[in-house]
């Protein structure tokens, strides 16, 4: 008895070991299944760190594109600015301001000509600043670039103290005021719808948007032969014209220095010089103030 005993102790120990080895080995084939789950994370966290580079490299190409692309465009359409022009450049370039460069038949102060090849607009106004300063202001109001802004191409100062600008001349394009009535019939005008109008007046109201905000600064030039009007029929635009004209003059004091005497020098009298057209000066400016974006804004 004790015999057969022991031959089912045995019996029973190899079968509890025989149903311990399927155990075992199905533990030992889930712990594979467990490290194929993990594997596959490693290799999406491999895939986005894939991906991650694909777009870093994808924005770096995007980048030096444009990069490359606006580079190309400056030396195709633009020079450098902004310049800081001689006077010779400029009286070579108009022939000495010679009549045959007016840009108006009656004007004695502005000239048409090509500056570095491009064509250009040359506008004489009263320097009432130090020259120095001109430098400084040309750098900042340089850069200033808006769609419907005619561009500032650079300054120069004569020798009598004379301040000339230099604009791009916008081609086939017209002053507002020759437009609103015709020379020969004075009862038409190509603006006739009001759908035109709009479209201009939308046009000047975002340049001067640009010029307070953006530029800040004031235009103190606005009229109806300050705002260009160019393309042809129902795709008539407006750009602003003498775009920081009156910053680089001097016309505009710096009140916040409250330097008192500085802004003498700019005026070159005890009194300030009343700065306008007539007809579009806010009260204030014939009162004798300071321009200021609200005169600009009563102006357009």
């Amino acid at each position: 008895m004790v015999g057969v005993r022991r031959h089912q102790m045995c019996k029973t120990k190899s079968a509890t070991a025989t149903a311990a080895a399927p155990s075992m080995a199905r533990s030992s084939a889930t712990t594979p299944t467990t490290h194929g789950r993990r594997s596959p994370r490693g290799n999406t966290n491999g895939t986005h760190r894939t991906s991650y580079s694909t777009s870093s490299a994808a924005l770096s190409t995007s980048s030096s594109s444009a990069a490359s692309s606006l580079e190309a465009l400056k030396k195709d359409s633009l020079p450098d600015l902004p310049l800081l022009l001689t006077f010779a450049e400029l009286a070579a370039a108009t022939k000495n301001f010679s009549p045959a460069h007016r840009l108006a038949p009656g004007s004695s102060n502005s000239f048409r000509c090509a500056l570095r090849g491009h064509p250009a607009a040359v506008f004489r106004r009263a320097l009432r600043r130090d020259p120095a300063e001109v430098s400084a202001r040309l750098a900042v109001l340089g850069h200033c670039h808006h769609a419907a802004i005619a561009r500032l191409y650079g300054a120069a100062a004569s020798p009598d103290g004379a301040l000339f600008l230099a604009y791009e001349l916008v081609p086939g394009a017209a002053p507002l005021s020759a437009l609103l009535r015709g020379a020969n019939n004075p009862s038409f005008t190509p603006l006739a719808s009001w759908h035109s109008r709009l479209r201009l007046a939308a046009d000047a109201c975002d340049a001067l948007s640009y010029v307070h905000l953006q530029a800040g600064t004031v235009h103190n030039r606005l009229s109806s032969s300050s705002v260009l009007v160019c393309g042809q029929g129902p795709l008539l635009r407006a750009k602003l014209a003498h775009f920081g004209s009156a910053d680089l003059a001097g016309e505009l004091p710096d009140d916040e220095s409250g330097d008192k005497e500085a802004r003498q020098r700019r005026t070159g009298s005890r009194g300030r010089r009343i700065e306008g057209t007539r007809g579009y000066m806010a009260p204030e400016l014939t009162a004798g103030g300071s321009p200021t974006r609200r005169s600009d804004v009563f102006a357009l």
